[in-house]
């Protein structure tokens, strides 16, 4: 009984793991070392860079809905409003199709401060899912 139970809570750990895991729109390592994920929790994209969250003003569905892309490579960049901050996150390089692309990064500008802007270059470590906010 107890290994069935072993078993069981393992699956659930595992299951929760993996759904944790599809749910990156993004996610990278930045050359100063911070982790960064771009995700949708609660109807939100939400940034999380280590255990700092920025979360969208708008829904995430209001977001998609305005997610056009002006040309066949911005895909996979995405810009949207938190709260005093303007996220843009993704692959800032507009002309360049190719898997290997070093271009991608987060900026976060602030709005109401005179703060400067957080800007993260991802190392070669990344995943970019944006383009399949088309899909859905």
């Amino acid at each position: 009984m107890k290994f069935l139970f072993f078993c069981l809570s393992f699956l659930m750990v595992s299951t929760s793991a993996l759904a944790k895991q599809n749910n990156n729109l993004f996610s990278c390592t930045a050359k100063t070392g911070e982790k960064i994920r771009l995700y949708i929790s609660n109807d939100h994209f939400v940034i999380s860079i280590n255990n700092d969250i920025i979360k969208s003003r708008n829904t995430a569905e209001e977001i998609k809905d305005s997610f056009k892309p002006i040309s066949e490579y911005n895909d996979e960049y995405l810009e949207f409003n938190a709260s005093d901050k303007y996220v843009s996150v993704g692959n800032f390089n507009q002309g360049d199709d190719s898997d290997d692309n070093p271009n991608n990064k987060l900026n976060i500008s602030y709005l109401n401060d005179n703060k400067p802007s957080e800007n993260y270059i991802c190392t070669d470590d990344y995943e970019n899912n944006i383009s399949t906010l088309l899909l859905n």
